[in-house]
């Protein structure tokens, strides 16, 4: 398969500027943002760079409280051990 036979990457929507462009950015982009804020110990406060509200927000949001609860869930076994 060549690039022009690869699907597009799925791209959310952030904010519309003030001139009416659109924003988005890829799943995959949000989805790593998020992962690598939690595993800073940031809170999803100051490392979402998106408005809550927007599709990328959203996502984030999902994504960030998933790699809390596996960094969570790590540490927890660890500490059985």
């Amino acid at each position: 398969m060549n690039a022009a036979d690869s699907p597009a990457p799925e791209r959310m929507h952030v904010g519309t500027m003030w001139n009416g462009a659109v924003v988005t950015v890829t799943r995959a982009e949000v989805e790593s943002t998020a992962r690598d804020a939690a595993q800073a110990g940031m809170s999803l406060e100051a490392a979402c760079p998106y408005p809550f509200f927007s599709e990328a927000g959203r996502a984030f949001k999902k994504a960030f409280a998933e790699a809390c609860a596996k960094a969570r869930r790590a540490r927890a076994s660890k500490e059985s051990l």
